[in-house]
């Protein structure tokens, strides 16, 4: 039971760091557009009327847009590799979880 745990935990966090990563990322290229903000409330109340974003599965890209203006893709294929050492002690597992690119 451990192990399912951890493995939870390491799935939570992250689920939190490519979130965070994401709205760092939202956030640096609306400022690269000339939008910049002194507080939260300030970014919400933007977002919720001035943006909207296109998620396009088969391609695997959501589109961020202001004012209908693409700004933003994030392109969120993954992919994983996992080596194993020779004497199976070792396990590393790398993920990327996508990239972003400013438009």
């Amino acid at each position: 039971m451990e192990g399912i745990s951890y493995l939870q935990d390491l799935a939570r966090e992250m689920v939190s760091e490519i979130n965070s990563k994401k709205d760092s990322m939202f956030l640096e290229g609306l400022k690269l557009k000339g939008f910049e903000f002194d507080n939260r409330m300030e970014i919400e109340e933007f977002i919720n009327s001035r943006c909207r974003c296109e998620d396009n599965t088969h391609h695997k890209e959501q589109v961020y847009y202001v004012d209908n203006t693409p700004f933003l893709v994030y392109d969120y294929s993954l992919e994983s590799k996992i080596d194993w050492d020779n004497a199976g002690l070792t396990t590393i597992c790398t993920i990327t979880s996508g990239s972003y690119r400013f438009v």
